[in-house]
């Protein structure tokens, strides 16, 4: 009976071991790796937004160097090209207009609209 119990606590084993190093710390590295690529990023903006407001006729290059030096400053490990890619990720947001207030000439009166069927025993398309 206890050489049973054994070999039946040896397998669980195997099994509890297999599933935590196939699932759970893959899982584990995909949630950090989220999070710190979210969080270089939320420093990044900060300090884009930062470099424009200290140096707001400032060359390019000066105020990508303050960002990098910043970002640096914060522990934040990334790649340079990752690095150079979220500071333009975080430029263009900041100078894009806001969309909402675009109005692009007058618009008097909308073109008339299909009307919508309800029951698709109702349509008409492709029936003889």
């Amino acid at each position: 009976m206890s050489d049973n119990l054994t070999a039946f606590l040896n397998s669980l084993y195997a099994l509890i071991t297999l599933v935590i190093t196939g699932f759970v710390i893959p899982l584990l590295n995909s949630k950090l790796k989220e999070s710190h690529v979210a969080h270089a990023q939320a420093v990044t903006d900060m300090a884009v937004t930062a470099a424009e407001q200290a140096f707001p006729d400032g060359p390019g290059s000066v105020k990508k160097a303050f960002v990098d030096s910043y970002v640096s400053g914060q522990g934040v490990k990334v790649d340079t090209t990752t690095a150079d890619m979220m500071v333009e990720s975080a430029v263009q947001r900041l100078t894009k207009p806001d969309m909402s207030d675009l109005v692009i000439g007058s618009v008097t009166q909308l073109p008339p609209v299909a009307p919508v069927v309800q029951d698709v025993s109702q349509a008409t398309i492709g029936r003889d």
